[in-house]
C-alpha cells in the first residue's frame, strides 16, 4: 500500500501482509491434499484478494474524498474485459487442439501461445476502449514504448 508508506505508516501494510500470509498458509494446508498445486494457488489468490480488500477499506477510511464507486466500477469493467479476453484465449487453445491434435509439437504449442496472447491483448484492449476505460491510452502508450514503436513513458 503505497499510500500507507507515503503517509509514513509501515505498520498497516505489513500487518495486512501478515494476515494474508496466515490466510494463505491456512487455505493452502486445507486444500493442497485434495487439489495439489491448484490448492496452493487458490490459497495465495484468496489471501491476496483479502489483503487488497483490507487495504482498500483502510484507505477509504483515511481518505474521505476517495471515489470508491468509480474505483469499483473501473475494477468491474476491467474484470469483465479480462474474463472475455480469457475466454478468447481458451477458445484459441481449444481450436488449436482440434487443429494440431492432443499432443502438438513444441512449435505448435509456441504458435498456440502466440495466437492466444495476441487474441487476449486484442480482446482486452478492444473491449476496454469500447467501454471507455480511461487507462486504455496509458496502456497502449506503455505497450508501444515497450515494443520500441513510440516515445518512452
Amino acid at each position: 500500500m503505497r499510500s500507507g508508506y507515503a503517509a509514513r505508516d509501515t505498520r498497516t501494510p505489513v500487518a495486512a501482509a501478515l494476515v494474508a500470509v496466515a490466510v494463505s498458509v491456512a487455505i493452502s494446508i486445507a486444500l493442497a491434499p485434495s487439489l495439489g498445486v491448484v490448492g496452493l494457488a487458490l490459497g495465495i489468490a484468496i489471501a491476496s484478494w483479502l489483503e487488497a480488500l483490507i487495504l482498500f477499506a483502510l484507505l477509504d477510511r483515511r481518505v474521505p474524498t476517495l471515489d470508491v464507486a468509480s474505483i469499483v466500477r473501473g475494477g468491474g469493467l476491467a474484470a469483465g474485459c479480462a474474463t472475455a479476453a480469457g475466454a478468447g484465449a481458451w477458445l484459441v487453445l481449444d481450436v488449436g487442439r482440434l487443429v494440431l491434435g492432443p499432443t502438438p509439437a513444441k512449435i505448435g504449442i509456441a504458435g498456440e501461445l502466440g495466437v492466444a496472447a495476441l487474441v487476449t491483448a486484442v480482446v482486452y484492449l478492444g473491449l476496454a476502449r469500447l467501454l471507455r476505460i480511461p487507462e486504455v491510452p496509458t496502456i497502449v502508450h506503455l505497450l508501444r514504448s515497450a515494443l520500441g514503436r513510440g516515445p518512452a513513458a
